[in-house]
């Protein structure tokens, strides 16, 4: 796993706040690598809303998953954005 990492959480409820951590906590244990990405067009930042059945249903979030073995974070953001937007140009 890299040893720098940034976790973007995002709470949307009466407001929209991010926390960035720049570092990992003493705690952190990763397990898996994920990437994940805000799309900004227009001053206007893309946000999912996840099918209530599926894991994390109900919420908002951006569009990221988990990087496959044999990807790059890079081609795992390319293949989340099409798996959760429908979009290929």
């Amino acid at each position: 796993m890299k040893k720098m990492f940034m976790v973007f959480s995002l709470l949307l409820m009466t407001q929209l706040s991010a926390v960035v951590h720049l570092k990992p906590t003493p705690q952190f244990k990763p397990r898996i690598e994920i990437a994940a990405l805000y799309i900004e067009y227009n001053d206007l930042i893309l946000l999912l809303h996840r099918q209530k059945n599926k894991s994390q249903g109900n919420r908002w979030g951006i569009p990221g998953g988990k990087v496959d073995k044999d990807e790059t974070p890079l081609q795992a953001l390319i293949r989340e954005i099409k798996e959760e937007t429908g979009y290929d140009n």
